[in-house]
């Protein structure tokens, strides 16, 4: 599931002999393209209310994401350095960021469209190759 994630692929497509693929899935948005989408969305001349509500639940993904790895690595599932669990922390941190100035920026003229959209990439570079060397860390224990 981790590089459906990475490579951006709808992961009910998985789960087709149990249950088709989730209905509309062609418009939706999987994986790291979700940035892509964010980034599309606080670039629009009028934002949506809906671009809060997802920057919210990126940050809540990115919280839960850093408790897995904690709790891979204290189980002994994947053996990490402190760096790649602070990795994950830094992406967490810097999605709580970038809501918390999506906030302020909407409660104000001086909306910085081009600082949100830098943060987003950024977190995205950075996630990606987190990814990479946690899905690496799972084959090393093989």
């Amino acid at each position: 599931l981790l590089r459906d994630y990475l490579y951006e692929r709808d992961t009910s497509n998985r789960y087709r002999a149990f249950e088709g693929p989730l209905p509309g899935s062609d418009d939706r948005t999987w994986g790291l393209e979700v940035y892509s989408s964010l980034i599309r969305a606080i670039n629009q001349i009028k934002i949506s209310p809906v671009t809060l509500r997802s920057l919210h639940a990126l940050y809540e993904h990115k919280r839960l994401m850093t408790m897995r790895v904690n709790y891979l690595y204290s189980n002994k599932f994947i053996e990490s350095s402190s760096k790649l669990i602070g990795f994950f922390e830094q992406i967490e941190n810097e999605s709580l960021l970038i809501r918390n100035l999506f906030i302020k920026y909407s409660l104000n003229d001086n909306f910085e469209r081009a600082n949100l959209t830098a943060r987003l990439t950024e977190v995205r570079n950075l996630e990606e190759n987190c990814l990479s060397v946690l899905i690496d860390s799972f084959y090393k224990e093989l």
